[in-house]
This record gives C-alpha cells, sequence and structure tokens, in this order.
C-alpha cells in the first residue's frame, strides 16, 4: 500500500513522457499552479487539470526538430469540468547550454467545451526538457 501511494504522489508531482522509437512522444502533464496554489475563482490548491499531449516529429535538423501534435486537457473546475482538444506545432531546440536539455515553443489552436459552451482558444508554450 505505502508503495502504491509513493508511486501516486511520483505520478501527480512529475509530468510523464514516454518515448517509441522516435516516432512519436506521449506526454502527460498537470499544472502546476492548479496543484499547489489553486487560483482566486473559487479553485483550490489540488485541483485536476491534467494535459495529454502526442507529439509527432516532422521535420528533422541537426540539432533542432519540428513537432505536430494533438492535446487534450481536462479541468475539475468547481463550477464544472472543462475540456480542451486542440492541435498545433513546434520548434525543438536540442542540447541548450546542458548536454540533453531541450528547450521548446510550441503555439496550438483548439476549442474549449465547458457548462455546454463551446468556444476558440490559442495556446502558447514553452518547454524545458530532458
Amino acid at each position: 500500500m505505502k508503495k502504491l501511494l509513493l508511486f501516486g504522489i511520483i505520478f501527480i508531482f512529475t509530468s510523464t513522457v514516454i518515448y517509441s522509437q522516435k516516432r512519436f512522444n506521449l506526454s502527460i502533464h498537470h499544472d502546476t499552479k492548479f496543484l499547489f496554489i489553486g487560483d482566486n475563482l473559487g479553485n483550490s490548491a489540488g485541483t485536476l487539470d491534467l494535459i495529454a499531449k502526442i507529439e509527432i516529429p516532422i521535420k528533422n535538423f541537426s540539432n533542432s526538430y519540428i513537432i505536430a501534435y494533438p492535446s487534450f486537457e481536462y479541468v475539475d473546475l468547481h463550477s464544472g469540468s472543462s475540456r480542451r482538444y486542440a492541435i498545433g506545432s513546434g520548434y525543438i531546440q536540442k542540447n541548450v547550454f546542458l548536454n540533453n536539455l531541450n528547450l521548446g515553443a510550441l503555439l496550438d489552436y483548439g476549442f474549449i467545451n465547458r457548462l455546454g459552451n463551446s468556444t476558440g482558444s490559442f495556446g502558447l508554450s514553452i518547454e524545458a526538457f530532458h
């Protein structure tokens, strides 16, 4: 039981990335602000906000690559759940400053479905990963 609890805590506090022979990457993230702080709109710390993304390399260069990705986000807000479906692309630079430190800039467009309404949304992300 203790091992299962420890695994659950580690999973919640980290992002999970699965690599498949350089053909695609599956990543699952949790919004850190909602996890630790919450917001001033009534969502307390520990609010569930999961983001799943499948990154597909489109063009490889010697020290960088371009990706395309679909993503799905689920947020359990106090006023009701929200889902976001998006598609995007990004540029990843490998080995920045340190060996195996990668930086990326990603831009996407999607739709947020909440309380029976749907609205378009743009997203901009900056990633640092090993």
